[in-house]
């Protein structure tokens, strides 16, 4: 719990200096996925309007969620690494393509983990999500890792011990708010109702960029706090 606050403390402290260092980058992201999902959003409405489903729809809005996941995924780490951690200038586009493999291949084996438990009881199946959390992170910024001696999956589920009971609190108690946000901004379209739209854009990029800089930050204290510990074992 103390490294939940923490990183918390971290998150507030960091977020308008983050965001404004790095705007231009960060409402290209969300603007240009927002704009794809609204052309998805739209062709959906066309077609329920001459009453036939359009099935790529579904399937084009999960892949801009997935490209939104990946892009502010990579993003975060690289400029944090830059301004805090000595990491040389990089293009994100270089750096995606630095990782992208392994940031590929160790997603889809946490997800067939995740996929193997679910069906049991599904709560199984959200504890493996909630191991793995940690699981871009570490490919993208531990040297173990990079260096072949560390297991991501294993890594991120050690960094997640005894916070997996209260994120899965905090997972129960957020699906309402997760609801009731969607009823207001789901149906939005920008060609038809542009402030309402603005206003959800804003609301929902601000919300999305505050968690993954949160989760992050989460990351970074479990490094450090893992650190402390070896360093406090070794003294002894």
């Amino acid at each position: 719990m103390n490294d939940i606050l923490k990183a918390l403390q971290q998150t507030n402290a960091s977020f308008l200096i983050f965001t404004q260092k790095h705007f231009g980058e960060l409402l290209g992201i969300f603007l240009g996925c927002e704009l794809m999902d609204q052309w998805f959003k739209f062709m959906g409405a066309e077609a329920q309007a001459m009453g036939y489903q359009n099935l790529g729809v579904p399937m084009g809005r999960l892949t801009v969620s997935l490209l939104l996941f990946v892009l502010m995924t990579m993003l975060i780490p690289l400029r944090d690494m830059q301004d805090n951690h000595n990491h040389p200038p990089m293009g994100l586009w270089t750096f995606s393509m630095l990782h992208l493999k392994s940031f590929t291949l160790e997603s889809l084996r946490s997800l067939g983990w995740v996929l193997l438990f679910l069906p049991l009881l599904i709560i199984p199946g959200l504890i493996k999500y909630l191991q793995y959390l940690f699981v871009p992170y570490v490919v993208l910024c531990d040297p173990k890792y990079q260096a072949g001696e560390v297991d991501a999956l294993a890594q991120s589920a050690r960094l997640m011990k005894g916070l997996v009971p209260i994120f899965l609190i905090f997972l129960f108690l957020s699906v309402p708010l997760i609801m009731w946000t969607g009823q207001f901004t789901e149906p939005i379209l920008a060609t038809k109702e542009p402030l309402k739209w603005l206003m959800s854009f804003a609301m929902v990029s601000t919300l999305s960029l505050y968690f993954n800089l949160l989760l992050y930050r989460l990351y970074r204290v479990r490094i450090e706090s893992q650190k402390e510990n070896l360093d406090g074992s070794n003294i002894q």
